[in-house]
């Protein structure tokens, strides 16, 4: 991706990428791997809010609620077992 005739949403979303892949102890890594981690990341992270902003409008909301976030991971297919850890320890306390 490149950063010069990207959106600045672009480059913030790739800088914090590149801060949690450090941050889980990835000092270095190779630019291709990067890139694929940063497509796959962008693409879930569009179906996640595009889900969440769905089931607000349907419910005529215009805020999201834990429910909406819940049911779109559901419509993912990601198990809530999985994210069991980060419903009791949000990330902001894992991440020092």
């Amino acid at each position: 991706m490149d950063t010069n005739s990207d959106s600045p949403y672009d480059v913030l979303f790739e800088r914090s990428l590149a801060l949690i892949i450090r941050e889980y102890g990835f000092d270095n890594i190779e630019l291709s791997a990067y890139h694929q981690i940063l497509d796959v990341s962008n693409t879930i992270l569009r179906r996640l809010l595009l889900n969440v902003k769905n089931l607000t409008e349907v419910q005529s909301r215009t805020e999201p609620c834990p429910a909406d976030i819940a049911r779109s991971l559901q419509m993912m297919n990601v198990k809530s077992s999985l994210l069991h850890q980060t419903c009791n320890q949000p990330i902001k306390h894992r991440l020092r």
